[in-house]
């Protein structure tokens, strides 16, 4: 026999409790498009639609179809695509849609794939993310000590691009079937660009975060990061550094014309060196500068962000 579809071992724990229902679904604006993750049966999505301007769901099980496919026969401003989120191109996806819109991001979000869609999230043109999230995990994300053994990859990732905040918290028995733990519905902001780029530790994280694809070692990334700080610390935007790469340029044609055998090496070795002396000063062992970030393990992202800390504060 076929099991329920609200499967434990898909991470699948339907909300049900109508207070919840109502009350997360009332954060949907009516000038807004949501992006559903995870609609399930649809219960929420029904309610999201009443305030939405637009529902797009993602809805992996296609055993749900039924119950989706009637949601949209009563509302006829949901969408569902029959696709694995973790396997869809968002920003594709919202870049494709009408450049004026504005999206927000709901789902009762399974436990199983909380980590890898919060980093989906990053740089997406979202005016913020509505989530049901295990109470453990919304705790790792708020928690902002790198010297604390919860502190980790996640956490440091949302701190990086998002302001997040707790707006409910939901027992066990608001599920079906009841998850081992408490929940709780938080929404997390996108920070304004000028907001990750005027802190140094935020901006260097980011450059970490937004690059850990292109495999480069840990410590040229951070070098690359800290030569584009200005004299206030800030990271420059990117007119502001193609201005200052004409700047240098102009002064090293200066420079040749007044001595005529001015070695350019030289120039470009001072410019460098701006990084490399900073990323001196953090102190950061060979071993994790070496590293991609993306292979750098708990403990050793602690360490970094610990010695960020120092140098910049928070």
């Amino acid at each position: 026999m076929e099991r329920p579809l609200n499967r434990k071992d898909k991470g699948q724990h339907l909300l049900t409790d109508e207070e919840a229902l109502d009350f997360f679904a009332q954060r949907a604006d009516k000038n807004t498009t949501v992006i559903e993750v995870g609609p399930g049966s649809g219960n929420i999505t029904q309610r999201i639609a009443r305030f939405a301007k637009k529902v797009i769901g993602f809805e992996a099980d296609t055993r749900f179809s039924d119950d989706l496919e009637e949601v949209k026969v009563q509302h006829l401003n949901v969408e569902v695509n029959y696709k694995d989120i973790l396997g869809v191109d968002l920003k594709k996806v919202l870049k494709n849609k009408s450049k004026n819109e504005k999206y927000q991001i709901m789902s009762n979000l399974p436990f199983h794939i909380s980590e890898p869609f919060l980093k989906k999230l990053v740089d997406l043109p979202i005016e913020e993310a509505v989530l049901v999230l295990g109470d453990q995990m919304a705790e790792r994300i708020q928690n902002d000590n790198p010297d604390s053994l919860s502190f980790g990859r996640t956490g440091s990732l949302v701190q990086t691009f998002f302001d997040t905040s707790i707006i409910k918290k939901l027992g066990r028995s608001a599920f079906e079937p009841a998850p081992s733990t408490e929940s709780v519905i938080t929404v997390l902001t996108p920070k304004p660009e000028a907001e990750i780029r005027a802190n140094p530790k935020t901006s260097i994280l980011a450059r970490l975060f937004r690059t850990e694809k292109k495999h480069s070692p840990t410590g040229k990334v951070l070098k690359e990061a800290m030569e584009n700080l200005d004299g206030g610390g800030k990271q420059r935007g990117k007119d502001e550094r193609n201005k200052y790469s004409r700047r240098q340029s102009r002064q090293e044609l200066r420079d040749t014309l007044k001595h005529g055998n001015f070695d350019s090496d030289q120039i470009q070795y001072q410019v460098e060196s701006v990084g490399s002396r900073e990323l001196r000063k953090l102190g950061v062992p060979e071993s994790i500068l070496t590293k991609p970030f993306s292979n750098l393990d708990n403990q050793e992202l602690r360490v970094l962000v610990s010695a960020l800390e120092r140098r910049f504060g928070r």
